[in-house]
């Protein structure tokens, strides 16, 4: 006779969630492989985290945190979990701002998180990373996710264990923010690699997405990066890098969008960097629209400026080795002094530069300017600071 084995993932039944009854001890309770179905009407108030350990499906959820302590509402320890269609509300409103937790904290790779709605979050809406002595994260979708007035990053991608525990793999896309208080729509960080973002709104954010490093060891170089298709609206960037000690590779931002933002984009402290198809609408600043400062093999191309106040100049390099920018337009409606503002402490750092086809008639003192490093660099790094780590 033959013997069939079945995997045990067959065996996972559907579980309707019951209205009446506590959401953290149903999902904890679950059978592994199962899924677990809300009815898309119930609330449920919860004040401690609730704890997935298993391999399993949540759908249709509705949580609200009901605690005066800022803890997450979901924390994810197993492989292979999949949430969908859900909307986690948190405290911020009763939580002083040095107490944060992200509402949705995600340990273990393998997880599909889709369709969901974070709101009033102390930190990040959902933060991925290894937990201390915890394996690495590889693989993972973020996908059709919203945030509205979370203090942080509706999403935030980070490592363990000082960047031993690496978080590589994972994709997010089709990612709104909207008033995030001192961050964005994204947060690249501490070592992630081979990082895919696509298609991200923010408005009246900090930035749509930030490329960062809290520590100093080189297992925390951020390594493989892709974002496109941005779009900032009403915030200080578009995108931002703030990082410092270490030196992080292989970055390409293309189809950028920024409009009534403080500055486009501002990069520090990368290699091998590709900014291609940035549209700059009325920016506020009153110094330099797009700011690179100590990138080396950098490639700029297909930037226009339209709009805006008087403001010094429309693109700025500083401290910056082989760099070639091409297809750069100032319409005649922006009001900048400079075109392309080259910085230097001497002439190595002029090394390998190429500019060709821009169109810069419509700036008002010079088209093309070198000068020596102004004041508010110091070492390759912009006096203003991001906003708290």
């Amino acid at each position: 006779s033959l013997i069939c084995f079945i995997p045990a993932f067959v065996s996972g039944i559907a579980i309707p969630l019951d209205c009446s009854k506590g959401l953290k001890d149903q999902i904890e309770n679950a059978e592994a492989y199962s899924e677990v179905i809300g009815d898309g009407r119930c609330v449920w108030h919860e004040s401690k985290p609730i704890l997935v350990l298993k391999p399993m499906t949540i759908r249709t959820i509705r949580v609200v945190l009901n605690s005066t302590n800022p803890v997450p509402l979901l924390r994810i320890f197993a492989k292979s979990v999949t949430i969908t269609d859900f909307e986690l509300v948190g405290n911020n409103m009763v939580i002083s701002d040095s107490r944060m937790e992200a509402l949705m904290q995600v340990f273990r790779g393998g997880f599909h998180i889709a369709r969901g709605t974070f709101r009033n979050s102390t930190m990040d809406g959902v933060t991925v990373r290894s937990i201390y002595g915890g394996p690495p994260i590889t693989g993972g979708v973020l996908r059709d996710l919203i945030g509205t007035g979370n203090n942080r990053d509706l999403v935030s991608l980070s490592t363990g264990n000082g960047g031993q525990a690496t978080t590589k793999n994972i994709v997010v896309e089709n990612i709104r923010a909207y008033g995030s208080r001192d961050r964005g729509a994204v947060e690249i960080s501490d070592g992630v690699e081979d990082i895919f973002v696509r298609n991200v709104y923010a408005i009246d954010c900090y930035c749509a997405v930030s490329i960062q490093n809290r520590g100093r060891s080189e297992l925390q170089t951020i390594r493989r990066v892709f974002v496109s298709n941005v779009i900032a609206v009403g915030s200080d960037f578009a995108i931002v890098s703030r990082v410092e000690s270490i030196r992080h590779g292989d970055v390409s931002i293309s189809r950028v969008i920024a409009k009534n933002c403080r500055k486009a984009l501002e990069l520090q402290n990368l290699d091998w960097v590709r900014v291609d198809d940035v549209r700059v609408i009325a920016p506020k600043t009153t110094g330099y629209a797009l700011e690179i400062v100590n990138c080396k093999h950098l490639k700029i191309r297909d930037v226009s400026f339209v709009g805006g106040a008087e403001a010094r100049g429309a693109i700025m390099v500083a401290e910056s080795t082989d760099v070639r920018i091409a297809g750069i337009t100032v319409d005649r409606s922006s009001n900048f002094l400079f075109g392309i503002s080259i910085f230097k402490n001497n002439q190595e750092t002029q090394s390998g530069l190429q500019i060709s086809q821009v169109e810069l008639a419509a700036v008002k003192r010079q088209k093309i300017h070198f000068a020596e490093i102004p004041e508010y660099l110091v070492g390759g790094q912009l006096l203003s600071t991001m906003r708290s780590m």
